[in-house]
């Protein structure tokens, strides 16, 4: 129902007087905005006033060590766009304006990520994090304005690989599975054969661990 407000003659007309014009004074570039057509999943605004997108990366504080790869320290945080967009009820009427900002409630509670299209870049995977329709006073009754906040949700795939079989493995010992064995019983001895209990100066320096395996993980 959107698209018919943005492309046909007599919506164009009636749109552009009763939102384009109204709403222009605020940021100078409702012509500019409502040349282009913008998306929100499969919903397209009568006109989009404002579009701020947001890129960041998180660096650590940290020292890195000189010559260390610098990627293992720093990554990329999910993208942001905060988008203010408008609809008018001037062709259909006040039950349009409830059935579009319904429409963007069950996008942000499904949380499935959708696509959003600006003029400048596409962004995909994104949830709606915030959804606020503003303050509306007599001036604007019969219009929807809306400020949407997304924000992208990273997906990632992993991956289970085959590794040989431990004999196979030149270092076995690094690159195999751990194999149980029972249980480890450490014991300690000394080289001198004399203990504390018949030397009160016995050096404990001078001990060795002997390991008793009984079982374990090696």
């Amino acid at each position: 129902m959107a698209q018919v407000l943005g492309s046909s003659g007599m919506g164009k007309v009636a749109f552009a007087a009763n939102v384009v014009a109204p709403l222009a004074k605020f940021s100078g570039l409702g012509s500019l905005f409502f040349a282009q057509p913008r998306k929100i999943g499969t919903l397209i605004p009568g006109v989009v006033l404002e579009e701020d997108g947001r890129d960041e990366m998180e660096i650590t504080q940290h020292p890195v060590e000189h010559g260390a790869p610098i990627t293992d320290h720093a990554y990329m945080r999910p993208a942001e766009l905060m988008m203010r967009c408008a609809w008018s009820a001037s062709l259909f009427g006040q039950p349009y304006l409830r059935a579009i900002y319904m429409q963007l409630q069950q996008m942000q509670a499904s949380r499935q990520p959708i696509t959003v299209s600006t003029g400048k870049r596409v962004y995909k995977n994104m949830l709606i994090r915030v959804l606020s329709a503003g303050t509306t006073g007599p001036q604007d009754e019969n219009l929807l304005n809306v400020t949407c906040t997304f924000q992208e949700v990273l997906l990632v795939r992993t991956y289970e690989s085959l590794v040989s079989p431990r004999e196979q493995q030149a270092q076995a010992h690094n690159t195999a599975r751990p194999q149980s064995t029972g249980t480890v019983t450490p014991i300690r001895t000394a080289n001198t054969g004399v203990s504390a209990a018949t030397d009160p100066g016995f050096d404990y320096t001078s001990m060795t661990a002997v390991h008793v395996v009984t079982g374990g993980v090696k």
